[in-house]
């Protein structure tokens, strides 16, 4: 038979037997009428009897979970809940940032990963998200004889079929670069352009610039060169081509990157001039040789 302890109050604890050992439990009732259970198991169970896991949690509201709240120094308060229609991220186990009032991660209804944000932006299946000028995901190896690939990606598809790799979109998803399965492609609609207008000589331009070849510091000294430019050469004559960058542990070391593509139609540009210098001195040759 059950026994119940009462407090001068009205609640109390409801101790439960029954002819077998799994069905004894220990009943708390609460103040808003949710029952804490506890069975023979060791299983817990909050707002229900089901207690299939060592803590279960049950209930109604737009959140059901668990609060972690540590109460020290830079401390913080976070929750773990299952959510339902009454919440911004519907149907998804979602980490609550109490502290912040914020949604950390979700995972959706699909399976879907979100990190920083309730719900997709698009309709990745990982999406990482944030709203500060700060690195939104990044990807670490501790070894210094690193070989193998930082990210691999691979879909069963033909490589020389449309899919993309990567794409790198601007302000209201304008899509500006994109690695495909059979290379590199950049946005040169004429659509998305404007003050289009003839592009000057850069033959001096170019020819001024020196093509070296080097190692970089980390290499061994007797690894292979590599052919290019250096960057303060080439600030010198197109300082627009040259951008500052910080790299380094701490973001504090600066470092001068090369927009290399620009060089492409510069010389196409070139060659196109020299053409019609070939094309000139053919002519006058032919004339010549006429006479």
């Amino acid at each position: 038979m059950p026994i119940k302890l009462n407090t001068a109050s009205g609640g109390g604890v409801i101790l439960t037997g029954a002819n077998t050992a799994s069905d004894k439990t220990i009943t708390v009732p609460a103040d808003d009428g949710t029952m804490i259970y506890a069975n023979s198991s060791g299983n817990v169970g909050i707002g229900t009897t089901t207690m299939t896991r060592n803590l279960n949690v049950s209930g109604s509201n737009a959140a059901v979970g668990v609060n972690l709240n540590n109460s020290g120094t830079s401390g913080r308060s976070y929750s773990i809940f299952s959510t339902n229609s009454s919440a911004s991220a519907v149907g998804a186990l979602a980490f609550y940032d109490d502290t912040a009032g914020a949604y950390r991660a979700v995972i959706d209804s699909s399976g879907n990963l979100l990190v920083g944000n309730a719900a997709q932006v698009w309709d990745e299946r990982i999406l990482g998200y944030r709203s500060t000028n700060n690195v939104v995901g990044g990807f670490y190896s501790t070894s210094s004889s690193y070989t193998s690939s930082v990210i691999r990606c691979q879909t069963e598809t033909a490589a020389g079929t449309g899919w993309y790799l990567f794409e790198g979109r601007a302000a209201g998803g304008s899509f500006q670069y994109g690695i495909r399965g059979n290379g590199t492609v950049a946005t040169s609609d004429e659509r998305r352009k404007k003050n289009i207008e003839p592009a000057r000589s850069y033959l001096q331009d170019i020819c001024s610039i020196p093509v070296v070849k080097y190692n970089w510091k980390t290499d061994l000294d007797d690894a292979p060169k590599e052919l290019g430019w250096i960057a303060q050469d080439v600030a010198k004559v197109f300082p627009n081509m040259v951008v500052t960058h910080h790299d380094g542990p701490n973001d504090d070391q600066e470092v001068l990157l090369l927009k290399k593509e620009v060089f492409l139609p510069m010389l196409m540009k070139c060659i196109q001039e020299q053409q019609q210098m070939i094309e000139t001195l053919q002519a006058k040759v032919a004339a010549l040789e006429a006479k």
